[in-house]
């Protein structure tokens, strides 16, 4: 619908829009650090306090519980469920691996690899889901592989600093090269070597799109039909690595992907959980999610 109708998208992946974040890019992209091997992420996870178990009641006066449910399937309402707990209910959402945060540094990942069209080849890994009315991946260690050869290893916080001496306290990415790394987070950068991070991007090097306001960006591309940092293709690409870490930890196999047509390979398992069944009376139609009218 998007590319149909030329409305005008931005992606919530602000870290697009960080000083920090473009020049750790424009300096991997460049090759300040050598042919870049290894992204890695830490995340949010853990199992955190444990969730009281939720206690039905009537919907607050003019609450449309019924429209917040949508396509998913009915339960009775409780306020567990609508608070920030819902992201990290599989019905809603894909926990701390999409929503929870890790979409905002799987998308780092694909700036730099050039990826915002396409997406890794395969994937494995680990991972524990929580057991109370959360049930999304709490804690995991996941790896994807790009055709580039890139690895992408996509980790809770406390999984990644133990593999990794670089990382610190927080969410944060590190950019492994032949020559160096690159640690960067929404407070700052470290680099080694150390004289990495005064580096200067000439302006016949490569660039990324240029955006220091992601609200302002998205103005701009209203008021002035100039392109958004976070497009379309940055969201479902983004995504769709999100649905895959949480297939592959769900079967615990390594799975291919085919990035053209947008499936796993060869593996119908996997396949079927790529969509869901829609509680009626919603359904997909011409890319709009809308329930049936009478």
């Amino acid at each position: 619908m998007i590319r149909d109708t030329g409305v005008v998208f931005q992606f919530g992946t602000q870290q697009r829009s960080s000083r920090y974040f473009r020049f750790a890019t424009e300096m991997a992209r460049n090759g300040r650090i050598g042919h870049v091997k290894t992204f890695a992420i830490a995340s949010s996870g853990g199992l955190g306090q444990r969730q009281p178990q939720e206690k039905p009641v009537n919907p607050p006066p003019g609450f449309d519980w019924d429209k917040w449910l949508g396509p998913s399937p009915w339960v009775p309402y409780s306020e567990l469920r609508t608070s920030v707990i819902w992201l990290r209910i599989s019905d809603y959402g894909l926990g701390n691996l999409a929503g929870g945060w890790g979409i905002h540094d799987l998308d780092i990942a694909q700036w730099v690899n050039k990826s915002d069209d396409t997406t890794p080849i395969s994937v494995e890994g680990t991972g524990t889901l929580y057991d109370d009315i959360r049930d999304t991946v709490c804690d995991y260690d996941i790896e994807h592989t790009y055709a580039s050869g890139m690895k992408l290893n996509f980790m809770d916080a406390k999984t990644a600093r133990a593999k990794y001496p670089q990382f610190g306290s927080g969410n944060s990415d590190l950019i492994v090269g032949t020559d160096g790394w690159i640690w960067v987070s929404r407070q700052g950068i470290k680099t080694y070597p150390e004289s990495l991070a005064r580096s200067v991007i000439g302006p016949n090097e490569d660039h990324v799109l240029y955006s220091e306001d992601h609200r302002g960006n998205f103005i701009d591309a209203i008021r002035r039909g100039t392109p958004t940092v976070s497009n379309i293709e940055v969201a479902a690409h983004d995504e769709m690595i999100a649905q895959m870490s949480d297939i592959a930890v769900r079967l615990k196999r390594k799975l291919r992907w085919d990035p053209v047509k947008e499936e796993f390979i060869g593996d119908d398992q996997a396949n079927r959980r790529l969509s869901k069944a829609m509680r009626s009376p919603w359904r997909l139609e011409s890319a709009d999610l809308v329930p049936k009218q009478a």
